[in-house]
């Protein structure tokens, strides 16, 4: 296909490059004189074709423990810990006003990094999530600490699959692993979805914290014809 676009394309035009292809979707292809292909990062999924109890049960003891310690604390200094889960389209607006707001406190806000409600990131996850609730892909996740909001979750729940697209925690809460802990409650709400979801695709670098998590890992490449 890459080829025959080239083929119809002006003369000028000498080489068109895909970006961020996933093996699953794209196989990679072989990398000869016509066709550069580049490794991009390695990312990873959650998949559980069973309850969310047989999948904990066969993470590591010390992921298990982690979990059950942060939550004990959390519970204890702050209040139990729990999952808001929100979808529809009114909801959009204040839910991306809160994660500009748990963001921008921490050292994005400091680097001029985080995602902001007016910014160009903030922009493009409202516009995202609207889009999304009109035909019900949209999961904007909080996770709480009795009342107080700690973490939040942008994700697209789609064919089977929930998408994680963005994440951010409150740093003032960093002692109680958030992130650790929405990770743990998003994976208890995904099992008991009707139709059921299987699957959590991470679709970033896959980074240290979360490779307890995971049960596969491949290959997002770039490839130039």
């Amino acid at each position: 296909v890459a080829h025959t676009l080239l083929n119809t394309l002006p003369p000028w035009v000498l080489a068109f490059s895909a970006t961020h292809l996933d093996v699953k979707m794209l196989p990679e292809p072989t990398d000869t004189h016509r066709c550069e292909v580049r490794s991009h990062m390695t990312t990873g999924a959650i998949e559980f074709p069973y309850d969310a109890t047989e999948y904990f049960a066969s993470r590591s003891a010390s992921l298990r423990q982690n979990v059950n310690r942060r939550t004990r604390r959390a519970a204890e200094d702050i209040g139990q810990p729990r999952l808001d889960v929100l979808t529809d389209e009114a909801s959009v607006d204040p839910y991306m006003a809160l994660y500009a707001e748990t963001e921008s406190r921490g050292w994005k806000g400091h680097a001029s990094t985080a995602v902001r409600f007016d910014n160009v990131q903030g922009t493009f996850y409202r516009e995202l999530l609207r889009r999304a609730a009109r035909v019900g892909y949209a999961r904007m996740f909080v996770l709480r600490f009795g009342e107080v909001p700690v973490a939040q979750q942008i994700a697209i729940a789609y064919r089977g699959a929930l998408y994680l697209l963005k994440t951010t925690y409150d740093e003032r809460f960093k002692a109680y692993a958030p992130g650790v802990l929405q990770r743990m409650h998003v994976v208890r709400w995904a099992s008991t979805q009707h139709p059921r979801i299987n699957r959590l695709e991470l679709y970033g670098k896959l980074s240290e914290w979360q490779r307890p998590f995971v049960t596969s890992k491949r290959k997002i490449y770039h490839a130039t014809f």
